[in-house]
């Protein structure tokens, strides 16, 4: 009896040092309230380049754009804290014309309720070897379903605005509708290897990872890019609410504890990876600035850099050229609050069509 009672004991004290050492990694990287460099020197290129773009009309709900959302969601896929599940918004279309107003109303005022901006993460194991160590837990946002509903509504408004003007870069495949996606920057990266080789040319590559990219994102750098043409009542309605976004940490079944989010993109809905390409949208302004980088064929364009997300490579005839670019993104990155995980980038070059070194990059980048 009492040695059940002494393992129940540790039982208990090994989920309690775990649901803080928990709270406490996931405070330090969400909960840090952050601001980009106001300053920045390329910050007026970009603003001048999207500056003449036109911006984006108020958004008005309708009973269809409502209807449109919720067959979109999945049936039982796993809920926020408010339970509800999307099979039952769909079978209780009665409550679709009150929803529709509702929603109209939160956007029209610019407030959401708490609950609606309280999510709930699911922390899952990667590596059962490393043990129970926080950072060896990755997150799974679940979100209550009225928040996905109604910033889904706004995904598909705002990709269809940034279609229209011309804002997504080529370069970047990540949430581009009609596209194969990482397959398409393969096929693009595969044919330049080749070009290369065939043709016995130079070349340096860089890969460039990002250190939790989603979440060290200022909200500054957020409300920075979202003015740059997405409709004022949006901007309002997300500004307003991103004091209140929180999430519940669990795992296996045990409550870890609430975090506030008030750096990175509140993720667990449609408009999130969007957000994140809306915020990257200036890095490849910045380098297509420097008209540098690898040409296919003589009437070809300059290709320097390509995007999945935050999955970066980097294209220079040369190191020097090279060492040019991977300059850009650093300073970029860290006016942005963004940090490269460096033990995953890498460097190959290329002479004559043949590989000669490869290896990782340092700070400063002058060292490469």
């Amino acid at each position: 009896m009492l040695r059940g009672r002494r393992g129940a004991c540790q039982c208990a004290g090994l989920i309690t040092r775990k649901m803080h050492g928990s709270r406490e990694f996931w405070s330090s990287i969400w909960s840090v309230n952050k601001e980009h460099y106001k300053d920045a020197g390329w910050l007026g290129d970009v603003k001048r380049r999207l500056g003449g773009v036109g911006k984006q009309e108020e958004i008005k709900l309708t009973l269809e754009d409502v209807e449109a959302g919720i067959r979109k969601v999945a049936n039982w896929k796993a809920p926020g804290p408010d339970g509800v599940r999307g099979f039952w918004f769909k079978r209780f279309r009665s409550l679709h014309a009150p929803l529709t107003k509702a929603l109209q109303d939160c956007l029209d005022s610019g407030d959401i309720p708490e609950w609606m901006v309280k999510g709930r993460t699911v922390l899952i194991q990667k590596d059962s070897a490393k043990g129970t160590v926080a950072s060896n837990y990755r997150p799974i946002a679940c979100l209550p379903l009225p928040w996905k509903l109604l910033t889904g509504i706004f995904a598909d408004k705002i990709y269809d605005h940034l279609m229209v003007n011309r804002l997504l870069p080529d370069e970047q495949k990540g949430c581009r509708k009609g596209s194969r996606g990482t397959k398409d920057q393969l096929l693009i990266d595969r044919e330049i290897s080749r070009d290369v080789k065939r043709k016995k040319r130079c070349l340096s590559m860089c890969w460039i990872d990002y250190k939790k990219a989603y979440d060290m994102v200022p909200h500054s750098w957020i409300l920075e890019m979202l003015r740059v043409g997405v409709a004022g009542n949006v901007e309002k309605l997300l500004s307003k609410s991103m004091a209140d976004w929180k999430t519940v940490l669990t795992s296996n079944g045990e409550v870890l504890g609430e975090v506030a989010i008030n750096r990175g993109i509140f993720q667990g809905d449609s408009l999130s990876p969007l957000l994140f390409i809306i915020i990257m949208m200036s890095l490849s302004i910045l380098l297509r600035r420097e008209d540098l980088g690898y040409k296919l064929g003589p009437g070809g364009k300059f290709i320097n850099h390509l995007l999945f997300m935050d999955d970066l490579k980097l294209y220079g005839r040369t190191s020097e050229q090279l060492e040019r670019l991977v300059d850009v993104v650093e300073v970029y990155s860290r006016d942005i609050g963004m940090e490269f995980g460096l033990e995953k980038c890498a460097v190959l070059k290329m002479e004559g069509g043949v590989k000669v070194g490869c290896g990782g990059i340092e700070y400063p980048v002058e060292k490469l």
